[in-house]
């Protein structure tokens, strides 16, 4: 009821295209950071695919994330393609792929990720209504009005109806708020679940559990994980690869690509992304351990029996493992606090599902059907198409969920899906924007092997159980072949006469907006030999400096970590004992910062809400700004949509 009352009075700002898809570009880091870390990191799906892989994985799977965390971090600082992307102020991803290349290729290019899009989202509502029902212990049929209903699609139809309704009531705006407000709820209740789980489980039943375990498949030694499977060193290993490669190609969460109120803002919103879910990030690798400690240790005899009798009634092994951790959560948690974890689910589902929702409808509509349109919606057209494209993806993805047969991790699923659309959108992406030898032909060669082999990929698993390799491993062929294509034609099609004027597709010198314009002097480099090399601009204040500097050693000791902690066991050799004390230590460190990190974050994005509706509520609109890439002067297309919207309003 709540997000439902500020879905609707968040509405009365979004007054134009631009304020539906980007939220009028008035987004603050910290305001970016929340909303889009419970988008994107918080969802129902996301906890139950890291409940998943922590579960198989244990504390493994941290040490080899302490190398993701530089990796992200780098990523962040350097504003690779963050930076360069909002200068471009596109809508969608494929409509800069219209601008750098053609219009054709960002058709063919927005019809690919939508497919892959909706597909790589078809099972979310289906894994995030289980998740629920396992926790509440909903039972299979709940009768309505006299009437048996089974609880699996009539929990799923709930869910996902109250997300397309905030969506549609204002579009980017009213789903950023809400995440926001969502976002800041689930980091307080997962710092409550941390104290609880902490008191119920003692270290002393954590480390019997974890010494009990068998050669090569221990959970607190990473280097003793040979026989765990799908998530041992090899897993982390080429995930490195993945996180670059990868990185802003994805689209389901793009509108917070483009509603930054600056490209730095949308820099330093990066730069937070490694703080903004410890207390998430806490509960997923906590959680997990206490399910191991729960089905392994005689203290808890009890409970396992009742975890095991209620997974016992899951046909589908795969989706009985991935209900593991959920089960024994709902038998753990008093009434209470198993209230609030439901809340969670409730506000995690809802969060990632009004992104995505709005991100795949957007997608459809900007980069499907409106580049064969000889001239733009009129902004009521356009906002009702929205609106009726979000519901179409929504309708799909309900009766997705509700056939689909998991066969594979859910971590799997997503590489190999996603990548019939990434596999080759990475190549693209990073090519277009900063090399200008990239041209139409090799985008399309990139796009069409990295699609072809991805998908090939995804049939073979889905449809032959047998076959040796996995979605991580296809997704890395499919990347390979997709830059080697890219570069060879490329390089074999180039003619000066084709060299894109990135001046104007980055709106520099005489293209600047006076919006977003910065003075040039401003966006150098600072004198100081290490500031250049840490790429500090005149942009970065005090403040920004501050927090730059601290996320930078934040990443420096998760590095000297890993490489201490690995030369050792290389050299001196390390006991499971160590590693137990290690990690007792680390969690330790973890659960306090994300106590003060929550509070941070949370004062922060208050902060930039104020800001963004108070700049909502003053803003100017561009109604010609809907993404439309037009020919012909931009005065003569001002006009023209101008009057078709006085013609509406007259009808």
């Amino acid at each position: 009821g709540s997000l439902v009352l500020v879905a609707f009075s968040t509405r009365v700002y979004t007054k134009n295209v631009s304020d539906f898809l980007a939220a009028g570009r008035s987004a603050g880091r910290y305001l970016l950071t929340v909303s889009e870390g419970a988008a994107w990191d918080v969802g129902a799906i996301a906890l139950i695919a890291r409940f998943e892989t922590q579960f198989n994985a244990g504390l493994n799977g941290m040490w080899w994330r302490f190398v993701n965390t530089p990796i992200f971090i780098i990523l962040a600082l350097s504003g690779w393609i963050v930076y360069r992307f909002r200068q471009t102020r596109c809508l969608t991803l494929a409509q800069f792929f219209e601008e750098r290349y053609s219009r054709k290729f960002r058709i063919f290019t927005g019809l690919l990720c939508f497919i892959s899009g909706i597909i790589n989202f078809g099972i979310f509502p289906g894994v995030g209504s289980r998740f629920l029902i396992s926790i509440l212990d909903i039972p299979d049929v709940i009768p309505v009005l006299g009437i048996g209903i089974p609880s699996f699609p009539l929990v799923m139809f709930i869910l996902l109806f109250v997300s397309v309704l905030l969506v549609t009531a204002g579009g980017q705006i009213t789903v950023m708020v809400t995440d926001f407000l969502q976002g800041s709820l689930c980091n307080i209740i997962f710092v409550a679940l941390g104290f609880f789980l902490i008191s119920k489980v003692d270290w002393s039943q954590i480390s019997e559990t974890l010494l009990a375990r068998d050669a090569g498949k221990s959970l607190s030694n990473p280097f003793d994980t040979s026989k765990i499977g799908s998530f041992n060193m090899t897993f982390y290993l080429m995930n490195y690869f993945y996180i670059v490669y990868m990185w802003q190609a994805w689209q389901g969460a793009q509108a917070y690509n483009a509603c930054a109120k600056s490209a730095h803002e949308a820099r330093m919103g990066k730069v937070l992304m490694q703080v903004r879910t410890l207390a998430f990030w806490f509960i997923v690798i906590f959680a997990p351990l206490v399910a191991n400690v729960v089905l392994s240790h005689p203290d808890f005899t009890s409970v396992a029996d009742s975890v095991n009798a209620s997974l016992n009634q899951i046909d589908n092994e795969m989706v009985r493992h991935q209900m593991i951790t959920p089960v024994v959560l709902g038998e753990l948690l008093p009434v209470g606090l198993l209230g609030c974890f439901a809340v969670v689910v409730f506000s995690a589902f809802v969060s990632t599902h009004d992104t995505y929702m709005h991100s795949w409808g957007s997608i459809f509509i900007q980069d499907v059907i409106m580049p064969f349109r000889k001239k733009p919606f009129t902004p009521r057209q356009h906002l009702w198409a929205l609106r009726l494209s979000i519901i179409g993806v929504a309708v799909f993805i309900f009766i997705f969920s509700l056939f689909y047969n998991a066969t594979q991790h859910i971590v799997m699923f997503w590489m190999v899906t996603g990548a019939i659309y990434v596999g080759g959108a990475g190549t693209v992406l990073a090519g277009g924007l900063y090399w200008k030898r990239g041209t139409t032909a090799g985008a399309y060669a990139a796009m069409i092997v990295g699609s072809s082999l991805a998908t090939t990929g995804y049939l073979l698993i889905q449809y032959y159980p047998g076959f040796p390799l996995n979605g991580q491993q296809c997704f890395l062929i499919a990347a390979f072949s997709s830059m080697f294509s890219y570069v060879t034609i490329s390089l074999l099609t180039y003619k000066k006469s084709m060299a894109p004027n990135f001046d104007k597709i980055f709106h520099r010198g005489d293209y600047a907006v006076e919006e977003d314009h910065l003075a040039e002097e401003d966006t150098k480099c600072s004198g100081n030999k290490i500031m250049r090399v840490l790429g500090i601009t005149k942009e970065f204040n005090l403040k920004d400096k501050l927090i730059y500097f601290f996320i930078l050693g934040w990443a420096a000791l998760f590095l000297l970590i890993f490489i201490v902690g690995t030369l050792l066991h290389f050299t001196v050799g390390s006991e499971a004992e160590d590693w137990i004390c290690f990690w007792r230590i680390y969690l330790t460190v973890h659960f306090i910062l994300s106590v003060v990190f929550t509070v941070w974050l949370l004062v922060g994005g208050l902060s930039d809400l104020k800001y963004m509706l108070k700049k909502l509520r003053m803003a100017k609109r561009d109604e010609t700004d809907d993404g439309w890439v037009a020919q012909e002067d931009y005065t003569e297309r001002q006009q023209a949509v101008e009057g078709d919207a006085k013609d509406e309003d007259r009808q």
